[in-house]
């Protein structure tokens, strides 16, 4: 049987293990939006399916990763906190993060990981998927089938109110909030 050179990059459970190089990729993708390792791991304690990397074995370079939760929609998770709970009765999917190194993107990845987070909004009998999305993703995230608030119908409740509308800002100057219905 012939070999392959291409790698084959699998989704994989995120383990406390892998939170060195999700940090780091984290730091070089988003380096205005730090989070620390406290805020990363309590994500992962709190609800590990929802927590991947993407790497082609457990010892390798990850070179994706990906952070989601149930949550509660217009509630955006503060940046670099940790998070005390996951609400008890959420009515969203939260897509905290999914990042890509440059020379994984355009391969598929954030297909399967969007994938991952439909079946898992699904499983959890949710009909959104929430994100905010941050420095010039917002067309990526339209291209995904992603809207705007606006566009959802949820207004004034989330876009004309001032503490969402503060809290969204420390995700950037760019940062707009997205949902997507659960299909």
């Amino acid at each position: 049987m012939a070999s392959t050179s291409k790698t084959q990059w699998q989704w994989q459970p995120m383990q406390a293990q892998h939170l060195p190089q999700v940090i780091a990729m984290m730091a070089a993708i988003y380096p205005d939006l730090p989070e620390d390792k406290a805020s990363i791991e309590r994500k992962l304690q709190l609800y590990p399916k929802g927590c991947k990397v993407l790497c082609a074995s457990e010892q390798d370079e990850i070179v994706g990763y990906m952070l989601s939760h149930p949550w509660k929609i217009g509630c955006i998770p503060n940046l670099n906190r940790r998070i005390d709970a996951i609400p008890v009765k959420p009515d969203c999917y939260f897509l905290h993060d999914l990042a890509l190194a440059p020379k994984i993107r355009g391969q598929g990845a954030a297909k399967q990981a969007i994938s991952h987070v439909m079946a898992l909004a699904q499983n959890e009998q949710l009909d959104l998927i929430a994100l905010v999305s941050v420095e010039q993703a917002v067309p990526f995230w339209f291209n995904q089938g992603f809207k705007t608030a606006t566009a959802m119908g949820l207004v004034p409740t989330l876009v004309d109110n001032p503490q969402f509308q503060q809290k969204l800002a420390t995700y950037g100057s760019e940062a707009r909030y997205l949902l997507h219905p659960v299909i």
